[in-house]
């Protein structure tokens, strides 16, 4: 023997142990990196969801009855379109009221 032994491939034990640090190490390194990438992901998410949130936009109504009534009413902006039953001035009834319009949206801070 010349003082050292042999491993795997013919390579001595201190350079597969070197070589099997540094993969170690780089792969260690990978996931940390996705981990990283994953809590900036997710703040990003939850930073979008909070703005969307408070988002609030102000739409028109129009009354289906044909008589021109509008109303002004808000809802978030992620809602969808609203559609509900108030009473119409011009012919004293109930009618159906339909969003026409988006006119402004409002940020909350």
């Amino acid at each position: 023997m010349l003082g050292f032994q042999e491993g795997e491939h013919g390579l001595r034990l201190g350079q597969v142990r070197e070589r099997r640090r540094v993969y170690k190490s780089s792969f260690e390194q990978q996931l940390k990196a996705k981990a990283r990438e994953k809590k900036i992901a997710a703040a990003r998410g939850k930073a979008r969801q909070e703005k969307e949130a408070e988002e609030v936009i102000v739409v028109m109504l129009e009354s289906l009855a044909g008589t021109g009534h509008r109303l002004f009413r808000q809802r978030p902006k992620v809602g969808e379109k609203l559609e509900f039953l108030y009473r119409d001035p011009f012919v004293q009834e109930k009618v159906l009221y339909r969003e026409v319009k988006k006119v402004k949206t409002i940020r909350s801070k």
